[in-house]
């Protein structure tokens, strides 16, 4: 969970918004077959298709702003994902303290970082395109627009020396750009950081805010069941990120402040609970098209052994015992004794709820 470059982090926006976003309607919980599985219409709620209302000049339709948002999502997920590993994989090799370039081992002859696809560099292409044509810019966007320099130089930059080096063309030519590259890298971090950090701030803030009313309108049509395991994932996510704020991780349990996890692991173990009812509950599965869904019993499994490591942790730290060794043997596996296994456990829970809602 720790973060290597930026301080903020969105793990779970994209998948909580998918279903509301969408948009659910009442009548769509079942398609006109009479099958169980649950329908997402792409047509967004409140839109009138067969009489579109006229956008003013310089305002965006609900579609075209939908799609802007979503690009950010993808370019929120590209930063925290592909860039951020690629920057980590280069000053692996490269010494990051340098202005010269130095590789970190003395006599060194190999580095190199990972490229950024042309489907990234289109996402933020295609943002920049939207804004152009945006009169009114709120804080996101002028967030992004701020980045966008830096961003565009940086995936440039991080190409041209994935390109340099996936051959060894430096052992060639005796590193001759090795210099320049670096030299580009390091200009463009700085100001990237920075702004890096604003953008995902605000689009933090803008989640949170679609997040909380999606889940309001989705519990307000009748998902009682999605709007439960929506909430498990959301507030399994802020004790994330309530420990990233405390610095707390598997080496310091008891530099904890229960005093702020304690209540967001209460509400979560009482949606979980929740959960485990519904799951129960053939009447209430099959009104939301989840009957004799594997991916729920998934979900349902993970969710269990996410709580299952976080209680074992709460249990430690209230009677003051650090975690020993063989409580972190094991960590990519839930449900055991360390913050590892219950991180690993709120991923499996996206990923299983991700497949639930595609099918």
């Amino acid at each position: 969970m720790k973060r290597k470059i930026f301080t903020t982090l969105i793990a779970a926006v994209m998948i909580f918004s998918l279903t509301a976003c969408q948009g659910i309607s009442p009548d769509s919980s079942k398609e006109k077959d009479g099958s169980d599985s649950l329908s997402l219409p792409t047509k967004t709620l409140g839109s009138e298709e067969d009489n579109p209302a006229v956008t003013p000049a310089g305002e965006l339709d609900e579609e075209t702003e939908h799609e802007l948002y979503n690009l950010y999502i993808n370019i929120n997920n590209a930063m925290l994902g592909r860039i951020n590993d690629s920057l980590n994989r280069y000053f692996n090799y490269v010494n990051t303290e340098s202005e010269e370039f130095q590789l970190w081992e003395e006599g060194g002859d190999y580095y190199d970082c990972y490229s950024v696809s042309s489907t990234v560099i289109s996402d933020v292409e295609d943002a920049y395109e939207i804004l152009s044509g945006k009169a009114e810019k709120d804080a996101l966007d002028q967030a992004f627009l701020n980045m966008y320099p830096s961003i565009t130089s940086l995936m440039q930059t991080l190409n041209e020396i994935s390109d340099y080096t996936s051959p060894k063309t430096y052992l060639e030519d005796d590193f001759a750009k090795s210099q320049e590259h670096h030299t580009a890298l390091l200009s463009v971090l700085e100001e990237y950081f920075t702004t890096g950090n604003i953008f995902l701030d605000e689009l933090t803030v803008v989640a949170y805010q679609r997040q909380m009313e999606d889940l309001e309108q989705m519990k307000a049509e009748g998902y009682e069941v999605m709007y439960s395991l929506n909430m498990v994932m959301m507030l399994a996510q802020q004790i994330e990120d309530e420990l990233y704020v405390q610095d707390v991780w598997d080496d310091n349990i008891l530099d904890m402040d229960l005093t702020t996890i304690q209540p967001l692991y209460d509400a979560f173990s009482t949606y979980v609970d929740t959960v485990l009812v519904y799951s129960e509950d053939n009447d209430a599965l099959r009104a939301e098209g989840l009957s004799n869904s594997g991916n729920l019993s998934l979900f349902v499994m993970y969710m269990k052994s996410t709580r299952e490591s976080l209680s074992k942790v709460l249990a430690k730290v209230e009677k003051g015992e650090p975690l020993s060794q063989s409580d972190m043997m094991i960590t990519s596996i839930a449900g055991q004794c360390n913050l590892s296994s219950f991180a690993e456990g709120v991923s499996d829970m996206i990923d299983s709820y991700n497949h639930l809602i595609s099918y």
